[in-house]
């Protein structure tokens, strides 16, 4: 999935691999309590995952903003801080009120 904010047009528009054609927008004031979830390894190293989640319409929903590839690690006090505050930024212009 490809997420792109639209701030001029007040929407989020998405393009899944499911239906790659087509591009689906959803107005940015159905979206609410986005939040920036890190999942760390257990020596706290490394990151395995960062996910965004949000309500939309009251409904959670979860997106994985990046994995850790099999031979890929994602340091946390390197990359992983940039991944982690790219993810930040994105979540607070969702949590703007629209």
């Amino acid at each position: 999935m490809t997420l792109w904010i639209d701030c001029a047009g007040k929407e989020l528009a998405y393009l899944c691999m499911f239906n790659p054609p087509t591009i689906h927008y959803l107005p940015l004031h159905f979206i609410d309590n986005a939040k920036v979830e890190v999942y760390y390894s257990k020596d706290k190293a490394y990151i395995d995952h960062v996910n965004c989640s949000f309500c939309i319409n009251n409904k959670q929903n979860r997106i994985r903003v990046v994995t850790r590839g099999r031979y890929d690690h994602i340091e946390a006090e390197t990359r992983g801080k940039e991944l982690i505050k790219m993810s930040q930024q994105f979540v607070d212009i969702l949590n703007r009120d629209w």
